[in-house]
């Protein structure tokens, strides 16, 4: 988004903008806010400053001329309000690299706020893609905002990963069992809950291959009391990976365990859902790849470092060579692949003695 903005920040498009940073600042602050965060950001990217710079001017100029509204703020005060964040976040900034001193900075490495932002919109594009076709799989896209090049926010979804559920609970049907108990349901929960569980990991499960996100452990897999199951930490994407030989999905032998195994219903129906999702997202595979070819020119390095790879990497997760039936043929074995593996079992085991041990 930051990049496709900034193509609509050229000297011809100001004229257009003026009255658009005009009606957001006066009408919704929180869209006015939004607006000057993206900006701001960009002023780490030595190619774009200039530009960005002249537009961050011309939001706060529109913004100072506005007259007071039906609460008695005036643009003057709005855009102190907005100031004050960057002060608010400064602080924040301090107190946590003062913690991070205190506890010993065991990261080994991070993701830069814009390209998190970046993958979640992503996701949530996908989201609304499969909503559209009256597809629910009960995905959490979270709202991400870079504050800096190396620093941002990001909403807070009450969670727990599934590396501690396992390992408090021994399994995630004993977990889910404890929020949504029923007797009379499957595996002694509610069905609603474990229909949510099944379709959550059928919409990562597809979106996390064909975007190619790498280093999935059960540590970035989380679970919400609801069943719900969502990814965090895109610190490799487009199949870059840390890992040797990665699966082309997270699927734990856990996760199938808690659909009842292999030769049940509702692991068949986790597979139906995978396969009707990606054939859904290969309709509008153009949409996707415009949006990454309109990122080639960006910082976020696993775009940035060979664009035309990375985008023909992404065009070929979509199998655009084979009809649905022969689409939905190919997602089942890279499921069986995924399930199969041995490799990544071995992996994870040493991850977590790895956590263990820190």
């Amino acid at each position: 988004m930051y990049m496709v903005f900034a193509e609509l920040c050229n000297e011809s498009c100001f004229p257009y903008l003026k009255p658009y940073c005009s009606l957001t600042a006066l009408n919704n602050i929180e869209l006015a806010s939004f607006l000057r965060w993206y900006v701001a950001v960009e002023f780490y990217d030595h190619g774009y400053t200039k530009r960005f710079y002249c537009t961050h001017e011309l939001l706060e100029e529109n913004m100072m001329k506005l007259q007071a509204g039906p609460d008695g703020e005036d643009g003057f005060k709005l855009w102190q309000s907005l100031v004050r964040q960057t002060e608010l976040t400064a602080q924040l900034c301090s107190i946590m690299r003062d913690v991070r001193n205190v506890r010993g900075n065991t990261q080994q490495g991070f993701l830069k706020p814009f390209c998190l932002f970046y993958v979640v919109q992503m996701v949530s594009l996908m989201d609304r893609l499969l909503k559209l076709e009256n597809l629910d799989l009960h995905l959490t896209p979270y709202k991400v905002l870079a504050t800096g090049q190396d620093e941002g926010m990001l909403e807070f979804i009450p969670s727990r990963s599934l590396a501690q559920i396992l390992s408090e609970h021994r399994s995630i049907t004993s977990y889910l069992q404890k929020f949504h108990p029923d007797d009379r349901g499957p595996f002694g929960i509610t069905a609603t809950c474990l229909e949510t569980f099944i379709k959550s990991c059928a919409g990562y499960s597809v979106i996390t291959y064909i975007l190619g996100i790498g280093d999935r452990h059960l540590d970035n897999l989380l679970l919400r009391d609801d069943g719900r199951v969502f990814h965090v930490d895109f610190g490799f994407i487009l199949g870059r990976d840390p890992k040797p030989f990665p699966p082309p999905m997270k699927l734990c032998k856990e996760m199938v365990e808690a659909m009842g195994g292999a030769e049940s219903q509702y692991y068949t129906r986790f597979k139906s859902y995978c396969c009707e999702a990606y054939n859904i997202l290969r309709k509008s595979s153009n949409l996707i790849l415009n949006l990454f070819h309109l990122m080639a020119g960006s910082n976020i390095p696993d775009i940035a470092s060979d664009p035309e790879k990375g985008i023909l990497k992404l065009q070929e997760k979509f199998r655009l060579d084979l009809d649905d039936e022969a689409a939905i043929h190919f997602f089942q074995d890279l499921i069986n692949e995924s399930v199969s593996a041995l490799f990544p079992q071995m992996v994870e085991t040493i991850h977590r003695w790895a956590q263990y041990w820190r």
